[in-house]
């Protein structure tokens, strides 16, 4: 589920003020546009938003969100339906646990109450509620005595959230919410969020959110299901675009903003509260609603809580959520292979093989686009046969379009990591089923994995394109992390490049822009490693890979120094036209790597040769 695509923010930012007159306010949807008002009417002792017409609870509005100024005290919250028989609704409210008066976040989730319009909200102090009110407050607020009451100072925000359904990954999930068993510290500095310590490795984090989830595991059916945690997250990208490290300059005095990912830190802690984390990840943050996924069975030690530490003013933790994904192929899910296990980029290079609930290979969906399929091979020789025909018949020049036996195979190499678009599968396997062409075991089966996840389906014997795309590398013994981490970062591009349409659009105007001899010294080093130079798509594709899949400060010099020897391997006759374009054609990609990081930094918080967005925090222990 993609939570961005359902929610809604329906916000009105007002001025501060200590008590106000009623006076309309609007309510916006997302794109600025008014849908109707809300008089707000404030004392010393309560806040109260009455709605004309009375506001619609939808699927999409079923999570009411106060972000406000608030007393140090117990609340209660009366909501109203309108012309309703019932005397109104009351929901008992405490402020969360070492919040001091200041700024925070309320939720409600009206849904629960069976709401279907709203006609007004009370937030009282102190109010006299039901019993049951005063008993849970006293056991969910501290002792607060010496403190004097507080008025209500400001309503900053009103918004209308979606629930965050849990995921549909399978029938057995325990749904934790952000805002139910939680501990929220907020750092304050003279009434003002404080802005934490600045330090070389990112901004400020003076915010942190802990949920204790120790009794999620209870229970859990372990024999047959892998366990995840998935946490969901917001981040929201200041006007200004995401943040950037300032300027290099180069030789020429041209200027280049590093881009510098928004950080948050997760935190597992194991046993009694006050012990410091046994595991500590960085977490780059992505722009709106994202989820990452941990693997408590990743871990030698349980998991009894979690913290996020994060920048107070764009990130925050939105939900956790246990989700079990079955270790073999169900009667739901069959076909070789269970289903995919959720996970970002950087958790699958920490991910151990012994973990695998398949010896020969892994199944993966990038959290971030998760139609990407990711097959994780055992080595090398399983992810040819399985791969290599089909590589030769999309990619390979010279045979591009022909099924080559497995005789005419032997002895050639493939690729060490792959990447399909639904289109080249449907022609592969259209192709060897109109010619009766015998494929191998692996192949049946990848045909047989790629109708399971609706990659291509199948339509009176033909094969047609679906959703999703595969892409693969492996876990080869001999294979050095940093060429698994590169593979892993040039394959993903091509997922990028399959379902980011701007992408697409920027990535064929910088090739068709560049000049023609740059073109061409490109065409001819993709020609040396194997690629069909007169498939233009595949070189426009191949291209943003390679501009992106490593740090822009080394692309210059892969272009003008590490490219041009390997293309006079097989061309040693261009020795003049190489080296008398090679440092031409090594800025112009510089120029284009520049324009591609940027765009991909600004829209998903990607940065060229590190797509990971959860990897071992390397800072101090302590923030």
């Amino acid at each position: 589920m993609n939570i961005s695509r359902y929610s809604i923010f329906l916000s009105a930012l007002l001025l501060l003020f200590s008590s106000c007159s009623g006076e309309p306010m609007p309510v916006l949807d997302s794109e600025g546009e008014q849908i109707q008002n809300f008089r707000l009417k404030s004392t010393d002792e309560q806040l109260t938003l009455d709605f004309s017409p009375p506001l619609e609870i939808t699927p999409e509005r079923q999570v009411l969100q106060l972000d406000m100024s608030l007393p140090d005290a117990d609340l209660l919250a009366e909501v109203s339906e309108p012309d309703g028989d019932e005397p109104a609704r009351r929901i008992p409210v405490s402020i969360p646990r070492g919040m001091s008066s200041g700024r925070t976040v309320l939720e409600y989730q009206l849904s629960a109450e069976g709401l279907s319009e709203i006609s007004q909200i009370v937030l009282r102090k102190h109010a006299d509620g039901p019993e049951s009110t005063a008993e849970s407050s006293a056991e969910s607020s501290p002792a607060r005595s010496g403190q004097e009451d507080s008025p209500f100072t400001s309503l900053l925000a009103f918004r209308l959230l979606d629930d965050f359904s849990a995921l549909e990954i399978d029938d057995y999930r325990i749904r934790m919410p952000w805002y139910l068993s939680y501990n929220q510290r907020l750092l304050t500095m003279d009434g003002a969020p404080a802005t934490g310590t600045e330090t070389g490795a990112g901004p400020a984090l003076n915010v942190y959110q802990e949920a204790e989830i120790s009794s999620l595991m209870d229970d859990f059916p372990l024999l047959d299901y892998v366990p995840v945690i998935r946490l969901g997250y917001e981040y929201r990208k200041p006007e200004a675009g995401m943040p950037v490290r300032g300027f290099q300059e180069d030789e020429e005095a041209r200027e280049f903003a590093d881009p510098l990912p928004p950080l948050a830190r997760v935190d597992l802690f194991s046993g009694e509260s006050g012990a410091a984390p046994f595991q500590s990840f960085e977490l780059r943050l992505r722009p709106g609603q994202q989820s990452v996924y941990l693997y408590p069975e990743m871990f030698s030690q349980d998991i009894s809580a979690i913290r996020f530490t994060h920048d107070s003013v764009h990130g925050r933790m939105r939900a956790l959520e246990l989700l079990s994904i079955p270790r073999s192929p169900t009667v739901e899910s069959p076909g070789p292979l269970p289903p995919p296990l959720p996970m970002d980029l950087g958790m699958i290079m920490n991910y151990s093989r012994g973990l695998w609930r398949n010896p020969e290979m892994e199944l993966y969906s990038w959290n971030l686009f998760p139609q990407v399929l990711i097959i994780d091979f055992r080595d090398y020789e399983l992810q040819a046969r399985y791969l290599k025909r089909l590589a030769y018949f999309v990619e390979k020049e010279g045979f591009r379009g022909e099924l080559l036996t497995n005789a005419q195979l032997a002895g050639r190499h493939g690729w060490n990591a792959h990447n399909y678009h639904p289109r080249d599968l449907s022609r592969f396997y259209n192709r060897a089923a109109d010619e009766g062409f015998p494929l191998n075991e692996e192949e049946l089966n990848l045909l047989e994995l790629l109708l399971q996840r609706g990659i291509l389906t199948e339509n009176g014997g033909e094969y047609l394109e679906g959703e999703g795309q595969i892409i693969s590398i492996t876990d080869h013994p001999l294979q050095t992390e940093a060429a698994r981490r590169l593979f892993l970062n040039h394959e993903a591009l091509h997922g990028m490049f399959y379902n980011f349409p701007e992408f697409r659009e920027l990535s064929t105007q910088l090739w068709n822009g560049m000049e023609e001899s740059s073109r061409e010294y490109l065409e001819y080093y993709f020609s040396y490693v194997g690629y069909d130079p007169e498939d233009s798509y595949l070189m426009i594709n191949e291209f943003q890979a390679y501009m992106l899949q490593q740090d822009i400060v080394n692309l210059r010099w892969m272009v003008q120094s590490r490219m041009a020897p390997r293309i006079l391997r097989r061309f040693p006759a261009l020795e003049n036209f190489v080296y008398g374009n090679n440092v031409d054609t090594g800025w112009e990609a510089l120029r284009a790597g520049e324009a591609l990081q940027t765009l991909i930094y600004q829209n998903y918080g990607l940065t060229a040769g590190d797509l990971f967005g959860l990897v071992p925090w390397e800072g101090d222990a302590e923030l």
